[in-house]
């Protein structure tokens, strides 16, 4: 079957014409990210400059050549070369001549070459081989670079170079990869910037890299082929050159064509056949057999050409990488079986005999595949699993097939001109375990991604010491996620033929309290993507003049988003009991209702001025100013809003201009230094410091969809009612519907909803019902980061160096949620009343909870109504149609300080290695910028400071290469053997408590409808960390309780839980009992955890526990061959995580309920799974178990 749909010949060369027209018309471009710079000064044996000296930067493998003249501070500048192998010449009449070779220049690298002409013949020449020293002494800016030969011969689990990132102190990906994982010097993930061959390669939806981006599940959705790639470089604390982003600048240079062919064909296999068993792949299936071993199905193949069209003149290179993807996603989950077994808790069978035939639901009958009168199970599918426990393992394949392609071409037209162009493509399609507790293969959504990227680049060199580049780039990313059980699709659902009502198809999703198993696909889908585009114009300069290295620029950007997320548009429904599902008595739904499809767009400007002044020959200075301007963003049909405190809803192009004013104040000052102690480039101190603005993805205004208070974000907007032009109760374009028990028609009644299950038109905003929506301060401003770093760097040799760091940064005005209408503490209970009622009935009593209309009625938008509410808008101020008002504001901060240190040894007898270590703290108030929820108290926001979920205070890598001493003979078997290595060990990240509302509606402590408490602990946090698939010991209180220790109910009435909720009541059992007979606790070692007295906060802080660690050894063993001259053969055989080490998941990161008292009280605490599979990325992301893949590669 064909999958894959290329764009054809046609449209990509008019594409790439279209750029190149650009170019050659000097519009704006881009900085040259993939490129490097050789600059010097040439001077005389008694150090004076030589002024008019003749410099040859030669590249070896292209044959081209720059020819400079040295100014009167004998200094030259060869900016914006080509990555790889120069020798610099310098000759002056008078003098010999001197050629330094073998100077290997690195993406983004800066390289000082100075040469000193001894008197002589011009004739004779003076010729230095020794490798450069591994000092920067150019300028302040932290990272390093990833050779070839790194990328090509690490072992590289799924072949994904985003891996690799990590191997740089300071880069954090968190265990299993994935989406959002990805963290610098403890920043957001969606601070990175990603740049593929000077292109800025970032989608602007989600910030995430269009290149081996990620999809739902599996590791990269596109994959950019590693044979093609020459090397790629991070940075951090950059010049201002850079900007829009202050995590790590990844650039990657791919590689170019050369005088000769060359290239490469590779294919490397994997199969369970080889693994080690999952840890928790363990069990019986739905049916009651024993689970099969973890299917394991990864091919992976690919092919590069590159060459000479003209020699010397113009190159090409061309690649492709393919994956199949086939693996299973093992879990253990609890769902109920269709087998009578003496319990109506777990078995649908035994509930529904436990419920009057006269009572039994229709629909639950038909999707249960029961008989109506004796429950037994019919011929008829189900959606339930037949073994003979609750318990059970699943293991469905994820499903993938990726093919991507590039080609490049370099003109060299002549000395002062030259033209580059970059084309890639990319296309992933399949069917995705999105998580773990899907329990049917027709339930994995249907995932698209298809990238595009194009660029083009001039640089034009008038004189030695002037150097323009003119740039454009053009990305187009598309990907969508789509529920594959709609009727007709084939993917083998069974047909129930439901009446849903709902705006998308498919089974709507089902949540049985209790059971962590889910019913229907997709809660969240579906969601569509594109195309979004984004075209970038920037214009460089580069001017020598005596010790001043200018660089002057200019940016535009332009950003387009096309798409919209139906959350909830299949609809969900909560049960609180299987009896509760056969009676078809549910407790609450959700409903997503409208169209959020929007197309949105920005526009970017930027401009920056660099100077690099060498005052001595020992100290350099980098100072630079950027400025930047994002516009706020436009929807083409204005279908984008606000809320205003005073009018209520308003829609852009009526009552607005836009949802929120723009920026003008953006000024980022960039300041480093870098001094060469002794003068011989070998010791060199760096410091530097500056500023960088954040641009923010379009999703943290269009996809708030993780809220327990469903919002589809600015897209919602008021129509139908209208008083005075303004929105009062009415209906809304776009938004989410919170359902009561009787809106939900799962018996499908005629005389409900016309039959259907959810109430079918737009969604209805009343008194009675009211609809939570999303602003924005009018006010937002952009976020920045000040970064800091001073550093020692020594090289021992010309192959060895070492430095040490300290790195430090804090950030400001971070974007955030907040409800602004939220109510105060306890608004939800009447106190004493409700606390005497809990204490009394030992928790088991309704007003334990709180009550969601005292709730509604203390929102300042509605308690500011008189009495009685009015119908129409009231007075200003006056808005109870409206709950939840979530409010994207500047209101977070982060900060970090930490230690680096890097040990780099260049090949030394065959052995080469780099080793990271960080000692570091990050803390934030919040890790992500999207998928954000709203804090525990709206009213202070700031006690969510705590240590950020990517704080890794200890963290220690190492890259290896050892070349095996070879003797010639023996069929070449004695030679050619290479080992390589990777050691990643790393501590434990924070995990804390979090409630799911939208699974108990109950789990609302504080009253306040936020559904985000967090408890009170007492002890060492250390005795609930590092707990692997254990969890937690939970007790319920006894009825009723009791304090003799000899009393067989006295294990559930755990002394130390009753006497630490007895003193938060002051003696007298009071709020905190109350809570504590309804929730119970938890007690380890020294410590305790309780719940918070009912109408309360606790007082735990964000990520109070620690999971477990990483222990990583990656191995591979290389044998070539020489079939020829010039044909190689490499044949590889790599093993990941040797030992075979368990790895655990954080409980707070995926892991089924590990971190939910409310809902999984028996599994707090606990992993639950591997990091890879907890992350949707099952044996490719770091911290499966053992795995072996095998492959061939063969080189010319």
């Amino acid at each position: 079957m064909r999958i894959i749909s290329w764009v054809g010949a046609r449209n990509a060369i008019q594409l790439l014409g279209v750029c190149l027209g650009v170019l050659l018309l000097c519009l704006s471009a881009f900085s040259q990210a993939n490129t490097g710079r050789i600059s010097g000064s040439v001077t005389d044996e008694s150090g004076g400059a030589i002024q008019g000296a003749t410099v040859s930067v030669r590249d070896v493998d292209r044959g081209t050549t720059r020819i400079l003249t040295t100014d009167d501070a004998g200094a030259y500048n060869a900016p914006n070369l080509v990555p790889g192998t120069y020798t610099v010449k310098a000759e002056y009449q008078g003098f010999k001549t001197v050629q330094r070779e073998n100077i290997v220049l690195e993406v983004g690298k800066d390289i000082r070459v100075d040469l000193s002409l001894q008197p002589g013949a011009q004739t004779q020449t003076i010729t230095v081989s020794e490798a450069i020293p591994l000092v920067e002494t150019t300028n302040a800016t932290l990272g390093g670079t990833l050779s070839n030969a790194t990328i090509e011969d690490m072992p590289l689990n799924g072949r994904n170079f985003m891996n690799l990132l990590q191997l740089r102190p300071g880069v954090t990906i968190y265990p299993g990869g994935g989406a959002w994982t990805q963290s610098t010097n403890g920043l957001r993930p969606e601070h990175n910037v990603y740049i593929l061959d000077g292109i800025t390669a970032i989608e602007p939806f989600s910030a995430q890299s269009v290149v081996n981006g990620v999809g739902l599940s599996g590791d990269a959705a596109t994959l950019l082929p590693v044979d093609s790639i020459q090397e790629f470089n991070t940075q951090q604390n950059p010049k201002a050159e850079y900007g829009w982003k202050p995590g790590a600048i990844a650039n990657i240079g791919l590689k170019s064509g050369t005088n000769t062919f060359h290239g490469s064909a590779a294919a490397f296999g994997r199969t369970d056949a080889l693994d080690a068993r999952n840890p928790f792949d363990s069990g019986l299936d739905g049916d009651g057999n024993p689970i099969p071993k973890q299917h394991i199905g990864l091919e992976q193949f690919g092919a590069s050409v590159g060459g000479p069209i003209k020699k010397d003149k113009l190159f090409f290179f061309m690649g492709y990488e393919g994956q199949r993807y086939a693996i299973g996603n093992p879990a253990r989950i609890t769902f109920p079986t269709t087998t009578s077994i003496g319990d109506s808790a777990h078995s649908v069978v035994d509930a529904c005999l436990a419920v009057p035939a006269g009572s039994r639901s229709s629909t639950s009958l038909l999707v249960a595949g029961l008989d109506a009168t004796t429950c037994a199970r019919t011929t008829g599918p189900t959606i339930f699993q037949s073994g003979p426990s609750a318990n059970y393992a699943v293991a469905f394949n994820t499903d993938l097939q990726v093919d991507n392609g590039l080609a490049k071409i370099d003109y060299h037209i002549n000395q002062k001109n030259m033209l580059h162009a970059t084309y890639f493509a990319g296309q992933n399609t399949g069917f995705p375990v999105n998580s773990s507790a899907i329990t049917q293969p027709y339930w994995r959504p249907a995932q698209y991604t298809r990238a595009q990227m194009v660029g083009g680049t001039w640089n034009y060199i008038p004189s030695s010491a002037i150097v323009n580049e003119a740039r454009v780039g053009f990305s187009r990313y598309t990907q969508s996620f789509k529920p594959a059980d709609c009727p007709g699709s084939g993917a083998g659902q069974p047909e129930f033929d439901l009446n849903t009502g709902a705006g998308s198809c498919g089974f709507p999703n089902l949540t049985l309290r209790g059971f962590s198993g889910a019913i229907g696909c997709c809660a969240n889908f579906p969601k569509f993507q594109g195309p979004d585009m984004t075209w970038e114009f920037v214009e460089n300069l580069s001017y020598l003049h005596g010790a001043h290295s200018f660089k002057f620029g200019g940016e535009l950007h332009k950003n387009i988003y096309n798409g919209g997320t139906f959350n909830t548009g299949k609809g969900r429904i909560t049960f609180t009991s299987l009896q509760n599902f056969m009676t078809g008595t549910a407790l609450n739904g959700q409903l997503f209702s409208g169209d959020p499809m929007r197309t949105l767009r920005t526009w970017g400007f930027a401009g920056f001025a660099q100077d690099d002044w060498r005052i001595t020959h020992r100290l350099v200075f980098n100072l630079g100013l950027r400025y930047e301007y994002v516009t706020p963003i436009k929807d083409a049909n204005n279908l984008i809003g606000n809320f205003d405190p005073t009018l209520g809803m308003v829609q852009v192009g009526k009552q607005i201009n836009t949802p929120y004013n723009g920026d003008h104040n953006n000024f980022a000052p960039r300041v480093g230094f870098a001094w060469d102690i002794r003068g011989n480039g070998k010791t060199v101190l760096r410091g530097g410091g500056g500023i960088i603005y954040v641009l923010e993805g379009f999703n943290i205004f269009v996809s708030q969809q993780f809220t327990v208070a469903t919002t589809t974000g600015l897209n919602t907007i008021p129509t139908g009612a209208l008083i005075n032009g303004v929105a009062g109760p009415g209906t809304i374009t776009a938004g989410g519907l919170a359902l009561t028990t009787a809106q939900v028609n799962w018996n499908q009644n005629p005389a409900i909803n016309g039959g259907s299950i959810f109430p079918t038109g737009l969604v209805s905003c009343t008194n009675a019902k009211p609809c939570p929506i999303l602003s924005v301060d009018p006010n937002l401003r952009s976020p920045y980061v000040g970064n800091w770093s001073l550093s020692i760097q020594h090289a021992f040799t010309n192959n060895l160096s070492l430095e040490v760091g300290y790195v430090g940064n804090h950030a400001t005005k971070l974007i955030g949620l907040t409800d602004r209408n939220a109510p105060p503490m306890g608004a939800g209970f009447t106190i004493p009343d409700d606390i005497t009622s809990c204490l009394s009935s030992f928790g088991t009593s309704a007003k334990c909870s709180p009550s969601a209309t005292l709730i509604q009625a203390n929102r300042p938008f509605t308690k500011a109504c008189p009495t009685p509410l009015p119908t129409g808008l009231g007075s200003a101020g006056c808005f109870p149609y409206l709950s939840n008002i979530n409010l994207v504001s500047n209101v977070y901060l982060s900060n970090y300080h930490g230690m680096q240190v890097t040990l780099t040894q260049r090949p030394v007898h065959g052995f080469s290695y780099t080793l990271g270590f960080t000692w570091a703290h990050a803390l934030d108030d919040i890790t992500n910028d999207w998928g954000q929820n709203v804090p525990q108290n709206s009213l202070n926001p700031r006690a969510e400071y705590s240590n950020s979920g990517f704080d890794i205070r200890r963290r220690f890598t190492l890259t290896t290469t050892y070349a095996l001493p070879g003797k010639k003979g023996y069929a070449q078997m004695l030679e050619g053997w290479k080992i390589n290595a990777i050691v990643n060990i790393q501590g434990a990240l924070p995990w804390g408590v979090l409630s799911n509302g939208r699974v108990n509606s109950s789990a609302d402590v504080s009253g306040t409808g936020e559904f985000m408490d967090r408890w009170n602990f007492y002890g060492n946090s250390s005795d609930f960390s590092h707990l692997g698939a254990t969890s937690v010991p939970f007790f319920l209180p006894g009825l009723p309780p009791v304090s003799d220790p000899t009393s067989p109910a006295y294990a559930k009435n755990n002394v130390d839980c009753t006497s630490k909720a007895l003193a938060l009541d002051g003696g007298t059992a009071g709020a905190a009992t109350a809570a504590l007979y309804k929730y119970g606790c938890f007690e380890q070692g020294t410590s305790v955890m309780i719940p918070p007295g009912l109408g309360t906060f606790g007082s735990m802080t964000r990520n109070t526990f620690r999971g477990n660690g990483l222990q990583l050894l990656d191995l591979s063993v290389n044998k070539d061959w020489k079939f020829t001259e010039r044909i190689g053969g490499q044949f590889r055989f790599e093993v990941f995580n040797v030992l075979n080490h368990t790895q655990y998941a954080n409980p707070q990161f995926n892991a089924p309920g590990g971190n939910d008292p409310f809902n999984n009280p028996d599994t707090f605490g606990t992993a639950g799974q591997t990091p890879d599979v907890s992350n949707n990325n099952p044996s490719i992301g770091a911290g499966a178990s053992r795995s072996v893949q095998i492959g061939f590669r063969l080189t010319f």
